[in-house]
């Protein structure tokens, strides 16, 4: 939705469902596979980002870094055992 407001008030339209198959149509679903593109077209081409790009790479970034909780979690799921792992 937000992207094809953005679009109209630039004097394009396109409803909603065509943004998305428009994504569908390119793998490009969901916001990591368009920022990883968004990145890979930035190394290519050298373009310039907005601000709200940089900040979306950015947040990115910072969300893939897993925590110390994190893999302490992980772990912890990982040795847990469940009523269908144990031995009869």
């Amino acid at each position: 939705m937000r992207i094809s407001e953005a679009l109209k008030r630039r004097g394009r339209s396109i409803s909603p469902a065509g943004v998305r198959c428009v994504w569908q149509r390119h793998e490009l679903t969901w916001m990591k596979l368009r920022l990883k593109a968004l990145e890979a077209k930035v190394a290519q081409d050298g373009i310039l980002l907005t601000e709200a790009q940089i900040a979306a790479l950015e947040k990115a970034k910072a969300d893939r870094k897993p925590t110390a909780s994190s893999r302490a979690n992980a772990r912890a799921i990982a040795g847990r055992k469940t009523p269908f792992m144990s031995a009869p």
